[in-house]
């Protein structure tokens, strides 16, 4: 972990309560809680970035072509032909 930066934060009765019970139970400080939970929610944004920018391109890419799955092979070939213009 690097440098670390001083805020000043504000929770509720409950919020504070369950931190605090939460530090208790895992041998930590609260501040080590809090840091853990920004680090999940870093980790979900993330995740979640890279599944959105994923499914962008689904369908994006439409060739027209109804039978890919059962002649792939075919389709592949002839663009390897067509790129060492073999065709």
């Amino acid at each position: 972990m690097g440098h670390m930066r001083r805020v000043q934060l504000q929770f509720s009765d409950e919020q504070a309560t369950y931190l605090e019970a939460r530090a208790a139970a895992a041998g930590e400080s609260i501040a080590a809680v809090v840091r853990a939970a920004v680090d999940a929610q870093r980790d979900t944004d993330e995740r979640r970035r890279r599944i959105d920018a994923a499914l962008s391109v689904v369908g994006k890419y439409r060739s027209g072509l109804t039978d890919v799955s059962e002649r792939h092979d075919d389709y592949l070939i002839e663009a390897i032909e067509e790129r060492l213009g073999l065709r």
